[in-house]
């Protein structure tokens, strides 16, 4: 499993890279604890796990903004894609 940042993950298995976030975990009638995950999403490829990443990025600035002007909601998109990309960048080491 690859971490991204904070909660994000891309998991990888024979066929696909799926992106996911924790959602913490709970424990099942036989005492096992399961891991419990949200956004989940399949790729083909990583590059378009992490493009979906990104998207999740941007959504997740933008749902804490409140009555914003068009500007404004550009200007948050363009930050938090900025952040991304870096992030991205710094795991991969510029790749």
């Amino acid at each position: 499993m690859i971490h991204i940042k904070d909660d994000w993950y891309i998991e990888v298995d024979e066929s696909s890279y799926n992106l996911q976030q924790f959602n913490g975990v709970y424990i099942d009638k036989h005492g096992n604890t399961i891991k419990q995950w949200k956004n989940q999403t399949f790729h083909a490829t990583l590059d378009r796990a992490l493009k979906q990443y990104l998207t999740y990025s941007v959504r997740d600035a933008l749902q804490t903004a409140d009555d914003i002007s068009i500007k404004e909601a550009i200007d948050i998109i363009h930050t938090a894609l900025k952040t991304a990309r870096e992030e991205i960048s710094n795991i991969t080491e510029g790749m």
